[in-house]
């Protein structure tokens, strides 16, 4: 299952590799499968999903790349939230 879920996202099939990797996470609770599916998640740009699965798995196992993910996608998140704000205020000005 972890094979297909990889050669899925080699193909570029992100979604289906995210779906699979996830299915094999939720059978198993396998952390790579679970890993791989949230850096999906926040690959298609779904990144309140993938916090939440980060999270998920920071609060199960612990491990240091789950920590170190979630991290990495509350930066991305930030850094949106700080870009619509900007666009509001930069529109804002044009009145």
């Amino acid at each position: 299952e972890l094979k297909t879920a990889n050669q899925l996202a080699k193909n570029g099939l992100v979604a289906e590799s995210e779906a699979k990797y996830y299915s094999v996470y939720q059978s198993t609770g396998d952390f790579t499968a679970g890993y791989n599916a949230a850096l999906l998640l926040q690959a298609q740009g779904k990144l309140t999903e993938a916090k939440s699965l980060m999270t998920e798995l920071v609060n199960t196992t612990g491990d240091k790349r789950a920590v170190s993910g979630l991290r990495d996608i509350q930066y991305e998140i930030d850094q949106a939230t700080r870009l619509k704000n900007q666009r509001a205020a930069a529109k804002d000005d044009e009145w």
